[in-house]
């Protein structure tokens, strides 16, 4: 599967300078209200306007144990082996003002992992400082050609299956909170759900 890059839960800081509580910080809130989801143990989030508070506390829904720190090198020292991009700045692009996070989360060993329309990997000084110190440049959203198909209507044919379609107006509609409470509600005893984005 193109979008599984490790197994199990793993250590990672959220970036969100600047945009933790904010509308623009809906990956980071995402990420503190399912404490990480799947595959991540949160450690911190990154933005100083708020560095010292929980994170939770911060988006009203009670205590997390999510401290929120200032820096890379807090991130490190809490046992981050990643850095998510944890907001969606208007045109998807990177912040002027983050790239100096990135480029110390990349001399500090951190994967990158970014959804940003904007992809990091294509960015030749990051890719090669990235490539230097031993860590990936994963880009979520970029395609990754080995799994392009032609619809074939092969979907149709599953059987004993229910689908359910999340969809929106707009962005910031809630679409990623309400797929993944019913990901949990349909993870009881018995159900082998999937989720496909």
């Amino acid at each position: 599967m193109p979008m599984i890059y490790h197994q199990g839960r793993r250590k990672a800081a959220v970036l969100a300078e600047g945009a933790f509580g904010e509308e623009m910080g809906k990956t980071a809130h995402d990420l503190v209200i399912f404490n990480g989801g799947l595959l991540w143990e949160l450690v911190g989030v990154i933005d100083s306007r708020h560095s010292g508070m929980d994170a939770g506390e911060v988006l009203g829904i009670g205590r997390r144990g999510i401290p929120i720190i200032s820096s890379i090198n807090e991130a490190i020292r809490l046992g981050a082996g990643a850095l998510l991009i944890g907001a969606a700045p208007v045109g998807g692009r990177l912040p002027d003002a983050w790239r100096k996070f990135i480029i110390d989360a990349i001399k500090g060993g951190l994967d990158i992992y970014s959804g940003l329309h904007q992809f990091l990997s294509d960015d030749t000084y990051l890719a090669e400082l990235a490539s230097r110190h031993g860590v990936k440049l994963v880009d979520v959203r970029k395609p990754d050609k080995s799994y392009f198909r032609v619809w074939d209507g092969s979907v149709l044919m599953l059987k004993d299956m229910i689908r359910v379609l999340i969809a929106g107006t707009d962005c910031e509609a809630g679409k990623n909170i309400a797929t993944y409470t019913i990901y949990q509600e349909l993870s009881k005893p018995r159900n082998n759900p999937c989720m496909v984005g």
